[in-house]
Order: structure tokens, then sequence, then C-alpha cells
């Protein structure tokens, strides 16, 4: 009888926790935004607002410059991934996201060292936290105090937004969408920050597991755009959070295709369909209307979400989760407005394996082709770098600078679909195929550090 009764409670707490409405916090983290400051003032990083307001302070002084070149040499990220799901369908969670939150739901620094004992080495944990404590003042009378006022007014205004729309339903409705798993006890927390750039309109994004975290200018006054933006990271999350069996069910339909595009779709899909979504269905709930710029900063991405919106539209509309049927019109959609993509290099690029032995050359092409969402790399070419990258479903490109004879030939036995490759391995050239995972293998022979010029010469076909 009692097991009884304890089942029945159980059933009521389960339908409870199902149908609690989802929480969406507006906050702003000094803890955070230290840290974020730090990351900018760094030597590595380019020109921006929050350094030339440091370096006009009285702080720019040799004790805090020597705090950020140590602030720099803390190792903070380390990567852990999900091996049992589908290649690219999972982001990695790392140490560095962990820490983020801890600082987001920390009262002060010191709850955030306690919280964060074990993540990483206590004597890097010690140092980060010392130098958040001694730029707290720095950050406070440089970058916050004064963008206060004005920043508060634009939290004001991302409040009330959120209030005069069902965020509840559009969050729940893209979750049942996904068929993705998310307990609305746990609230979803905006945590934004000022960007001491008053003539600025651009702001940052992005989010990891709970948290979307923007930094706004002084100059913004588009909340419907900014919050299109911060749902566009939360509905990452929501696409990532799909169970294993949905992420693999998704995956065989692509790999069933008989498109020559179904890889590149694929590699496509996670950003267009979130664009989409959040850049259009859910912007036109805040705004009344579809936005009139692009929808995202890249074009592929762009197009692709604009061109889909009517069967997305249609799906949510309907309540419809997302199905076979869906993912063949998308890819049809590829397939019929944009033949061209496959051959275009910005569009394949966009996804890529660097193998390459000079760092001068691997941060050539990360310069040439700046935009990607996957971007892995080598620096060794050998058997077991060709064999890891056979296995990533992504487009390949190896760079050849010494020892070219030897291997053109290790790279030519390594794939079953280049055994009647022929080549001068004299002289420098570029190669491409597509292979029988459809996706491009780029093979650059350089014999004369001529590099740049066979980036140039690359000719995708198919």
């Amino acid at each position: 009888m009692k097991k009884n009764i304890l089942i029945v409670i159980f059933f009521i707490f389960t339908i409870g926790l199902s149908s609690q409405e989802m929480k969406f916090d507006v906050v702003f983290s000094e803890n955070y935004a230290i840290l974020d400051f730090l990351q900018h003032l760094s030597p590595n990083y380019p020109s921006n607002s929050f350094k030339d307001n440091f370096e006009n302070s009285k702080y720019n002084n040799s004790e805090y410059n020597e705090l950020i070149n140590e602030f720099n040499k803390i190792n903070y990220f380390y990567w852990y991934n999900f091996p049992q799901y589908p290649y690219g369908n999972k982001i990695e969670g790392g140490t560095y996201f962990i820490l983020a939150r801890n600082l987001i739901e920390s009262d002060n620094l010191e709850e955030f060292k306690i919280k964060s004992f074990g993540i990483i080495p206590n004597s890097d944990l010690n140092r980060l936290y010392n130098i958040l404590y001694e730029f707290k003042k720095v950050y406070l009378e440089t970058i916050y105090k004064p963008s206060e006022i004005k920043f508060k007014r634009q939290l004001k205004e991302v409040r009330k937004l959120i209030k005069t729309v069902d965020i509840n339903s559009l969050f729940n409705h893209t979750k049942y969408f996904h068929k993705s798993v998310w307990d609305n006890s746990i609230p979803f927390v905006i945590s934004l920050f000022p960007i001491p750039s008053p003539r600025s309109k651009g702001f940052t994004a992005t989010a990891f597991y709970n948290q979307a975290i923007g930094g706004i200018p002084q100059g913004l006054t588009d909340y419907n755009k900014l919050l299109g933006v911060m749902f566009h990271e939360a509905f990452h999350i929501l696409y990532d959070e799909q169970p294993l069996g949905v992420k693999k069910e998704i995956d065989k339909w692509f790999e069933n295709s008989m498109s020559n595009n179904k890889i590149y779709a694929k590699l496509l899909f996670n950003e267009s369909i979130t664009t989409s979504l959040a850049n259009g269905y859910l912007y036109r709930k805040f705004s009344g209307n579809l936005p009139k710029e692009a929808w995202y900063n890249n074009e592929y991405i762009a197009n692709m979400a604009q061109e889909m919106f009517p069967l997305v539209e249609n799906y949510m509309d309907n309540n419809k989760q997302i199905d076979k049927e869906f993912i063949y019109e998308y890819i049809k959609i590829l397939d019929v407005k944009f033949p061209q993509w496959i051959t275009e290099i910005n569009h394949v690029m966009m996804q890529r394996y660097i193998v390459t032995q000079s760092k001068e050359t691997y941060s050539e092409i990360r310069k040439k082709y700046r935009y990607y969402n996957i971007s892995e790399s080598s620096n060794k070419l050998n058997t077991l770098t060709l064999e890891k990258v056979k296995k990533h479903p992504i487009t390949k490109i190896i760079v050849i600078e010494k020892d070219n004879k030897d291997k053109l030939e290790l790279i030519k036995s390594s794939f079953n679909e280049l055994k009647n490759w022929e080549y001068n391995s004299s002289k420098s050239f570029s190669y491409t195929k597509l292979l029988d995972d459809k996706t491009y293998i780029i093979i650059l022979n350089s014999k004369n550090n001529d590099v740049s010029e066979l980036l140039n010469s690359i000719n995708l076909k198919q």
C-alpha cells in the first residue's frame, strides 16, 4: 500500500515538473563581466573599446599589465567530448563553461572560488581568483560606471519586452519541435553586460548550459533584434540537448538521402534551423514582422534560413515535430535553390580539417576562410593523422610543403578514391575531389612557399 502511495506521489510530482513554466532571468553578472573584460585586454585580442578605456586610464601601468600577462598564462580551457553522438551534433564540454556559469551564479568572487574548487588545478584557480579580484575596481571604474545609467535602462527594456511576449510557450514549442529535453525547473539566464562604445550598435552573444551571454553597446536600441540573437543562442542549446536516439535518427535521415549535398546540408543544418526559428519565427512574435535585413552575418546560413522559413513556419504553426520529411524537404531546398554552393569554397570551408606542418600556412588558411562552425587541425602528416581525417565527415584540406613525393604517395594510398590519381610531385598544384562520404578533399602541393597562390587556385569539382 505504501509503495502504491509513493508511486502516485512521484507521478503527481513528475506531472508538476513537466507543466511547470519556464523562468527567464535577465541579469548583469559583475563577476563574469570582469572575466570578459580581462579577455578583451589580452595582447592577442584585436583592438576594442575595452582596451581603449583601459589604456587611457590610470591603471595602465606595469602592475596591472603584468597581471594581464599572468592571466593570459592561466589554462582554464580543458575540453571533453561525447563520442557516442554523431560527429558535430553535440557541443563539447569544457571547464571554461563551468567556470563561467559559476561566475554568473555566484554572488561574489569568494563564492565562485568555493564552487569552482577542483574544476581546474587549485594553483590556477587561486591565480584566476586573485586577478579577477584585483581587476574588479578597474572594471567598475573604467567600464561599468561610465555605462551604468544607459545600461540599466537597456536591462529594463529587455525585461519589459520579455514580459510582453509569451516566451515560455515559444521555448516549449521549440523544445517540442526538436524533440529535445529540458527541465523547466532550471531557469534560462540571459546575462548581459555593457560594451563601452556609444556609437556601435552591434553586440556579442554566446550560450552554454542554461546561460545566454551578451555584450551590448550603449548605442543599441533594437531590443527585438537583441532578443532574437539571444534566443538564437538559447535555441542552439535546445538543438544540442536532443537525446542520443533523436540525434542518431536525424543523422540517419541525412545519410539515407541520395543528394550530393546531403553532408554539407547536414553541416549547415544546426545554424540554418536555429536562425530560421529564432531570427525569423520568434523575431516576428516580438516585432510583428520578419527582419528586413539579413538574418545572420553569413550569407549561406542567412539565405538558407530564409528559404526554409515556410517549412519551419508550417511545422511550428501546426505543432509538428522534426521528422524525415522535414529533413528531406530541407535538403531539397538546398538542391533546388542553391545547387552551386557545393562548388563554392567559402561554403565547404565552413567545416574543415586542416593538416599542415607550417604554423604560417595554418594562419593563412584561417585568415582567408575566417568563418567556420567546425574547425579541426593537425600539424602532423602521417598515417595516423590521415586515418583520423578520413573519419571526420567535413572538408579535408591537406598542405604539403616538404618531403612532397613521399607525402603525396602517403595521401594517395590512404584514400581509395585516389587510387587512379596522377600528379607531378615536383610541381606546385591544387587538387580537389568529392569523396565517397560526400565531402571534399583539397590537396595543396607547394614547392615554392606559394600557398597563397595555391589557395586562390582551388577549383572545386564534383
